[in-house]
């Protein structure tokens, strides 16, 4: 027989770690509306920091700013989505090796359909050519669709 001691430990210990879990996943970038969302890939080439993209009859817009995409500055940008769309998150993320989350900052909503903030992307030790992606997961009236333009690798200069 376990002593009652012991099984009370035991029983505390898993609660305690559970409860650690729980409060932990927000700040592990575990998001219950993204998780299991499938995304939409768009397909467009940035020409001086801009990128226009159909999809489904709709045109997504993205503008960066500085053009040449950096690590570790300061980046511009805005989103221009179809009318009937509402941003609620948008972030860079690694589109080959895992890079955590990097939310757009003052993310403001300028019109309807239009919404501008500020990011930065870090360096990647790992492999000088990282590609990046801009996620934006967007509400309509059907639910929560995940969105991601493809950004390739940012410039890093050695300083």
């Amino acid at each position: 027989m376990v002593p009652e001691r012991t099984r009370a430990f035991v029983v505390s210990l898993v609660l305690s770690l559970l409860l650690l879990g729980i409060i932990a996943l927000p700040y592990l970038g575990w998001d219950e509306h993204a998780a299991d969302l499938s995304p939409v890939y768009l397909s467009c080439t940035f020409i001086r920091g801009e990128c226009r993209a159909e999809q489904d009859g709709m045109t997504w817009h993205l503008s960066l700013s500085p053009s040449h995409f950096p690590a570790l500055e300061r980046l511009s940008l805005s989103v221009q989505v179809p009318a009937q769309f509402r941003v609620q998150q948008l972030y860079f993320e690694g589109a080959n090796m895992e890079m955590g989350r990097h939310f757009i900052q003052e993310l403001k909503q300028r019109t309807a359909n239009r919404y501008a903030g500020k990011g930065m992307i870090p360096v990647c030790s790992v492999d000088s050519e990282m590609a990046w992606q801009l996620v934006a997961v967007v509400e309509h009236d059907s639910g929560l669709l995940k969105v991601i333009w493809p950004l390739g690798p940012s410039v890093h200069e050695e300083k």
